[in-house]
């Protein structure tokens, strides 16, 4: 089953974030299948590519300022799970070894309820 990591997982090595940067932990790929069928490692960097669901990590200084509401409605936080744009920026290698996503603000698309985050 896919997971998307906990904050105490992702230690990216990363000082700070530029401008309108955010880096996201995507959801880990499945390299099994359900029945056990190992899948090629082109097919888990596609999925990978292509996972949308991730844990906010890091926030440059001016992301948001201009696109994410300022008061009244949510805005996105370090930590929140988040759907993010399909194919969008991209993947950096951190200090932990885990596989990150560097986007730019706009492509965060909606944050997920806490308990509602299945997996």
């Amino acid at each position: 089953m896919p997971k998307v990591p906990d904050m105490a997982e992702c230690k990216p090595g990363i000082a700070a974030f530029c401008e309108y940067n955010v880096l996201i932990a995507p959801e880990d790929v499945e390299t099994k299948t359900a029945g056990g069928i190992i899948l090629p490692d082109a097919i888990g960097e596609q999925k990978q590519l292509a996972a949308q669901r991730g844990r906010l990590v890091m926030v440059g200084y001016q992301a948001g300022a201009e696109i994410w509401p300022k008061a009244g409605a949510a805005r996105p936080e370090v930590g929140d799970m988040i759907f993010y744009a399909k194919y969008a920026g991209t993947m950096i290698t951190g200090a932990d070894g885990r596989e990150y996503r560097a986007v730019k603000d706009k492509d965060v698309i909606a944050i997920i309820e806490k308990g509602a985050e299945h997996g």
